[in-house]
């Protein structure tokens, strides 16, 4: 899945807002989306952009749990694992999904729990590309509840 994001090109995300979740490592989505915007905004540490090859957009970040909203109490960017995906629609969620999953890493996403996940599953459950494309179908699966809002 190609995919543009803010480190390439100036990406419109305004009007976006929340479409699900994810959990992974913040060093998996820098290895993927490359480093995320430095922001001096107090509800959140970081964020990336995204502009997907189909037109879907989609923004990465973290929500209240850094420094810049808790203070000292807050988490260090490396501790993150709760990330929000917004967008204009689920497809932004799906995309990311399919972005990350495409990239093999073998444990850019963790169980509920918080222990590393095998390859290949998505907070501990096992999920392939056919999922992700019902998903993208429409179809209700055990992933919903999950992942989106």
């Amino acid at each position: 899945m190609k995919f543009t994001t803010h480190n390439d090109a100036e990406i419109q995300t305004s009007g976006t807002h929340l479409q699900g979740y994810i959990q992974a490592n913040y060093a998996d989505l820098v290895e993927v989306f490359g480093q995320p915007h430095n922001l001096e905004n107090y509800k959140t540490d970081a964020e990336w952009d995204i502009c997907f090859e189909d037109g879907t957009r989609a923004t990465i970040y973290n929500w209240k749990n850094g420094k810049n909203y808790c203070g000292e109490d807050g988490l260090e960017l490396h501790e993150i694992q709760d990330w929000n995906i917004g967008g204009f629609d689920e497809k932004a969620v799906k995309n990311v999904l399919k972005a990350l999953y495409a990239t093999d890493l073998t444990d850019f996403l963790l169980n509920q729990q918080g222990a590393k996940a095998p390859a290949n599953t998505l907070g501990g459950i096992k999920m392939n590309l056919q999922d992700i494309d019902l998903i993208e179908d429409g179809a209700e699966t055990e992933f919903d509840s999950f992942y989106f809002n």
